[in-house]
């Protein structure tokens, strides 16, 4: 589309369907007036001129044979006669008669019809042997018609205008009408907790077509809704079973007599039990049509989060001889603007969800270098130094079953190849991403891939501490903006205003 035409194309799109069906109607009635107004003009000045050039003609030949009889030609009103005889005797007979001489501004007329302006008047001239003959006839009357014409003519584009707007409305009522009455049983088959069938005179025409498909449509989702909570509540229930036998084996055998060493193997194993159960619990929430139970799911600032994450993760970390580091700028002294998380807390169970998996990829898909954990004025971010991930790959990595190039080197080093039978991927199936972009929508959070030149430019001090550990290289750059308030441009989407 022509640059020109965005904005009108932009104002169209901002218009209602029944606007944009009166808009229409009241658009092609008035083109169809003025056009039927330009026809009404065009044939009154061509008639004009037709009627008028042979009346005048047959006037002038009459004029012509009285005159060559010697006598003064008498005219009906309005007409004149004017004369401009040549010299020798075919023009002496014309000076015998009282008729008067061509006025000068009359020679300068070309033969045949003309109109004068002033005064306003038709003219025709035509040579003959004698002279030339100029007749005229008084536009006035002629005139008084003209406008009367042309004001009917105007005021039935008026009034067509007039009416194409009541009956464009009406169109437009009736041609929405039963839109609109899917549109309302579609919205109240929507608020309904299950499904229930559309409440709408369903016809034989495309609407009804229409809503019969959204019909099927609405009840498949109910029904695949209702699958996928039983399979989840069912699958959560029976790995709570062997969850709990986990965890009270852990808790017995910490009552042990053990090693130092067998003590951190048993704790590690409690741990990653109520992890585990917090995980199921976590799912259970996403299976619902429901926003999370946040009162079920203790707040902790952004901090505490990030603190127990690097907890986590630091041993994986250090055993890669990686750096896995906290870097706080939105507590510089020096940075400009408020600080939008202090004292803010946040579901403490979804957020460790959400960094968690994204520190968990930085930290495996990491060879050299560290792992960076900002915390900003509105959100945190997780930078590593590792490949980084293509325009392509950021535009599909929350996808599920989505893995990155880095991923799949990696795993072709180790010698699995990703789609032989019979091979296990050692390193996830790609779902850690979809899950934390899923918990951060309905959370309500922002988590996307940041372009690492810009996030650096944003953040220069947490830009400086990775290119100081990998020799001036920034790779991946992802982004929980847990308060939104900017303007950001992202690799995986457009920029936006929020």
């Amino acid at each position: 589309m022509p640059r020109s035409l965005r904005p009108l194309a932009h104002l169209w799109g901002r218009i209602g369907l029944r606007g944009r069906i009166l808009l229409a109607f009241v658009l092609l009635m008035t083109v169809t007036a003025l056009a039927y107004a330009w026809a009404v003009i065009r044939v009154v000045e061509f008639t004009e001129e037709e009627l008028m050039t042979r009346g005048m003609t047959d006037e002038s030949v009459r004029v012509e044979q009285v005159l060559a009889r010697g006598r003064t030609p008498k005219l009906q009103d309005g007409w004149a006669l004017y004369l401009d005889p040549v010299p020798g005797p075919a023009g002496d007979r014309w000076r015998e008669t009282t008729v008067p001489p061509m006025p000068e501004a009359f020679r300068e007329a070309h033969d045949g019809f003309s109109e004068l302006l002033d005064p306003p008047a038709f003219l025709y001239k035509r040579t003959v042997v004698a002279g030339v003959i100029a007749v005229t006839l008084d536009q006035a009357r002629f005139e008084a018609q003209e406008i009367w014409i042309m004001r009917f003519t105007w005021a039935s584009v008026f009034v067509v205008l007039a009416v194409s707007l009541v009956v464009g409305g009406l169109l437009a009522a009736a041609v929405l009408s039963p839109i609109e009455r899917l549109s309302w049983a579609v919205r109240r088959q929507v608020g309904a907790k299950k499904y229930v069938p559309l409440a709408a005179d369903v016809s034989n025409d495309e609407v009804g077509q229409l809503a019969r498909l959204c019909d099927r449509a609405m009840r498949e989702l109910y029904e695949a809704l209702d699958r996928e909570k039983a399979f989840t509540r069912d699958v959560s229930h029976e790995l709570r079973t062997p969850l709990t036998v986990i965890e009270t084996s852990g808790e017995l055998l910490s009552m042990a007599d053990l090693s130092e060493r067998e003590r951190r193997h048993v704790e590690r194993i409690r741990t990653n039990a109520r992890a585990m159960g917090e995980m199921i619990d976590l799912f259970l929430e996403l299976a619902r049509t429901e926003g999370p139970a946040l009162s079920t799911n203790r707040g902790a600032e952004a901090t505490e989060v990030v603190d127990a994450v690097q907890e986590a993760w630091e041993p994986r970390a250090r055993a890669k001889n990686l750096r896995l580091e906290l870097f706080e700028t939105a507590a510089l002294p020096h940075r400009k603007g408020e600080n939008l998380l202090e004292g803010k807390r946040f579901p403490a169970r979804h957020l460790m969800t959400v960094l968690g998996n994204l520190v968990k990829n930085a930290v495996r898909y990491t060879e050299k270098g560290m792992v960076l954990v900002a915390v900003t004025d509105t959100g945190l971010a997780v930078a590593d130094t590792g490949p980084g991930l293509g325009k392509d790959e950021a535009a599909r990595i929350f996808d599920p079953m989505m893995r990155g190039a880095a991923a799949r080197t990696q795993e072709e080093k180790k010698g699995a190849s990703p789609v032989a039978p019979g091979n296990i991927r050692t390193e996830g199936l790609g779902l850690g991403l979809a899950i934390a972009m899923k918990v951060a929508e309905r959370c309500g959070w922002g988590l996307t891939v940041a372009d690492p030149e810009k996030w650096a430019e944003a953040n220069p001090e947490a830009a400086a501490v990775l290119r100081e550990a990998s020799d001036g290289h920034i790779g991946a750059v992802f982004e929980i903006e847990l308060v939104k308030v900017a303007k950001v441009e992202r690799l995986d989407r457009k920029t936006e205003i929020i």
